[in-house]
């Protein structure tokens, strides 16, 4: 099965934050479990993905859309709804090095938070994650001890 991944990159060497106002992203096709291309991409200043969902309507497009997921080190909420209306799973990831991101996804042990699926409960911080794998929802409950 083919996927095309997406990864926020401003410098080329690690994954950016705030996905809504990146620029820069590589983009990485796997099929059959292995990176067959990987491109680095540059969309012009008006744009980011901020302005597309705000400023240029319904049937504007931005090279992301062509994506089945979209990693970055930041996403707001409402970037992740409107990729999800456009058939792209957003997730933040604390990993830092897009090759690193990439590999771990495919051998399902990326890091990530899913935060379509985010808790709006508890103690307000969201605490889920899943270990991607192109596609497929891996995700699973478990303790965290976390210190509030």
């Amino acid at each position: 099965m083919k996927h095309i991944v997406a990864v926020g990159s401003q410098n080329k060497k690690t994954i950016s934050g705030h996905g809504g106002r990146l620029r820069k992203f590589y983009f990485y096709t796997i099929e059959n479990n292995r990176i067959t291309k990987k491109e680095y991409v540059e969309t012009p200043r008006e744009e980011v993905l901020h302005e597309v969902f705000h400023n240029m309507g319904p049937d504007a497009h931005h090279p992301i859309f062509d994506a089945d997921i979209f990693l970055a080190a930041q996403i707001g909420q409402g970037a992740i709804a409107r990729l999800a209306q456009k058939n792209v799973r957003a997730y933040i990831t604390p990993q830092t090095d897009p090759d690193t991101a990439i590999k771990e996804l495919i051998e399902g042990t990326l890091q990530v938070v899913d935060m379509s699926k985010q808790n709006h409960g508890g103690c307000g911080h969201d605490h889920s994650h899943d270990h991607g794998g192109c596609g497929h929802d891996h995700s699973h409950d478990h303790e965290h001890n976390h210190s509030h």
